[in-house]
């Protein structure tokens, strides 16, 4: 069976199988170029009619991924509206972006912290970069000094910068995560963060198929 007479089979099964309705929706989970889930939101489709609306996906993926295509993730959401009163199809998508938070925190030391730093040598002013992302993140495990020196962190001011952090920007390292640098100066410290969002948002697709297209 040719794909207009595939086409006109399918209108006819929706038009019988679910009268009145015109919005008829199914979700695909893509990942570039594939299909990796489909979710038909409780209608009941035939298997060989999904078939066929997955070659009509792959007739048209070039256009498809390029107006899904987003930065920061191969992953979009490809939405199938089916009209069977106009027996159009109708595809748009929406995708990751990322937007940025900037913040910033200044505290003091604790007497107890200023004796450690001055007791491991670390009194002069450094800085230290962070970043995390699901659940996990970490504090760099160096500095530069500022005779250009790399030197390792010891644990007693790992788990200062830890304390510091997790007190001025807990969750960090949670969800799409956050980045930042910690400085400490004259046993003052400064922190410049960032929080990471994603977000999902409507792509340019609005590709429209009709039996002609077939």
């Amino acid at each position: 069976m040719d794909k207009k007479k595939l086409f006109e089979g399918l209108m006819l099964y929706f038009k019988l199988r679910y009268k009145g309705d015109n919005n008829i929706l199914i979700r695909y989970s893509m990942v570039g170029g594939q299909i990796d889930d489909t979710d038909t939101e409780s209608y009941t489709i035939p298997h060989n009619l999904l078939g066929f609306l997955e070659t009509i996906i792959y007739d048209n993926i070039e256009k498809i991924r390029n107006e899904s295509y987003s930065e920061i993730s191969d992953y979009y959401s490809l939405y199938l509206q089916i009209d069977p009163s106009s027996s159009e199809l109708r595809f748009t998508s929406e995708n990751y972006q990322q937007d940025e938070s900037p913040s910033e925190w200044s505290g003091e030391l604790s007497e107890s912290e200023k004796e450690i730093l001055k007791n491991t040598g670390f009194s002069d002013p450094f800085s230290v970069d962070y970043g995390g992302y699901g659940d996990s993140g970490e504090i760099q495990e160096y500095i530069v000094d500022s005779e250009g020196e790399t030197r390792d962190i010891p644990k007693d001011i790992e788990d200062i910068l830890y304390r510091v952090l997790e007190d001025a920007y807990g969750g960090w390292e949670i969800n799409e995560g956050s980045y930042g640098t910690i400085t400490i100066e004259d046993y003052e410290v400064h922190i410049d963060h960032n929080w990471k969002e994603e977000n999902l948002e409507e792509t340019p697709l609005n590709l429209v198929i009709t039996k002609d297209d077939m």
